[in-house]
């Protein structure tokens, strides 16, 4: 009788270290898979924000210089904020700065392309300086706390957001410096 009670124990301890070592094998592939997402999801958020300064530069080209070449898109602010709203709504408020600034940069474009179409083309730049300078420090500000983040919880070395003027004639609001 004592060996049976051996064997039945014997079996319980595998059967329980099975199961815990299956259980400890999902919980981290599940870790993992969230970990992977929220990193994916992350990327997606920068290169969104790079993708509404292009957005907007085309915008800018289109009505206050009457470029043709570029086609009207979707503004990609909508998907920037409904990824931040589900993984990140710690970046919300970085966002809506964003998002005010770019408003108000298309207020200043939409006043410039009703003074190109009245015939008013000498000052076509004025406020430029003032309005896009709002955008870009707000884009500047996301950026680098999406970089931090990523740097944090993902242990990305290289974090400094490298921006892209508006006007490709202008130099970088901002250079890295050399260390």
């Amino acid at each position: 009788m004592a060996d049976l009670w051996g064997v039945v124990i014997g079996g319980l301890l595998a059967i329980t270290g099975s199961a815990a070592t299956q259980w400890y094998a999902h919980k981290a592939k599940a870790d993992e898979d969230r970990r992977r997402l929220r990193e994916q999801k992350l990327e997606e958020m920068i290169s969104l924000v790079y993708e509404h300064a292009h957005w907007i530069d085309a915008m800018r080209q289109r009505i206050v210089l009457d470029a043709k070449s570029s086609e009207e898109t979707v503004s990609p602010m909508s998907k920037l904020t409904a990824i931040a709203a589900i993984y990140f709504p710690q970046f919300l408020e970085p966002i809506r700065v964003m998002e005010r600034a770019a408003l108000a940069y298309r207020g200043w474009m939409i006043g410039k392309g009703r003074e190109r179409l009245a015939g008013r083309t000498d000052q076509l730049s004025e406020g430029f300086n003032s309005v896009y300078e709002g955008y870009l420090k707000a884009q500047q500000t996301l950026l680098k706390q999406l970089t931090a983040a990523a740097s944090s919880e993902f242990g990305v070395r290289n974090n400094q957001p490298q921006t892209v003027p508006s006007d490709p004639d202008s130099p970088p609001a901002s250079s890295p410096s050399s260390s």
